[in-house]
């Protein structure tokens, strides 16, 4: 009579067994959602400020009267801001450009510098053209600086061009 002993044994371990396995892969389901749950909060997270860009760094080219070629000290300028661009991602650059005089005349010199400063970034940096915005501004009055009270117009011509960077947490958890 000790095999059917033996049988009643096993037959009441096994449910036990089956509870435990259960158990464990309960355990390990809620451990994966729990970190399902929170991967996709930092997904939400990222995707939220995936569009908000704080400047970086920014610098003012200046051209002499009708001259829309860049000079020796404006390409250093530009090599200055874009090395640390190489192989980057989440960021855009910004170009304005200004040019003294009225009307079509200085939208279209505004933006034949505005446009030599991109051919310069595009050409010499990789900087891929999708990464940057440019507008010719003409003789727009810039807004006043802290401690001036009325906008300036320009005098002569120059592009301001500014590096905006999403937030560097932002750009890594989306990779």
């Amino acid at each position: 009579m000790p095999a059917p002993r033996k049988a009643s044994f096993w037959l009441r371990r096994k449910p036990i067994k089956h509870a435990i396995d259960a158990s464990n892969r309960a355990e390990a389901a809620r451990q994966t959602a729990q970190e399902a749950t929170a991967r996709l909060q930092t997904v939400e997270q990222a995707v939220a400020n995936i569009d908000l860009y704080e400047p970086s760094a920014e610098t003012e080219i200046r051209f002499r009267v009708g001259q829309t070629v860049l000079g020796k000290a404006a390409k250093e300028a530009l090599d200055e801001m874009a090395a640390p661009l190489k192989n980057q991602r989440g960021y855009i650059v910004e170009v304005q450009g200004f040019s003294s005089g009225r009307g079509q005349v200085a939208i279209a010199n505004s933006q034949k510098m505005a446009d030599s400063v991109v051919r310069y970034l595009v050409l010499n940096h990789d900087i891929p053209v999708y990464r940057i915005y440019v507008v010719g501004m003409g003789n727009a009055p810039t807004p006043p600086a802290a401690r001036e009270s009325k906008p300036k117009l320009t005098t002569g011509g120059r592009v301001e061009i500014r590096l905006l960077r999403t937030n560097p947490k932002t750009a890594d958890e989306l990779r």
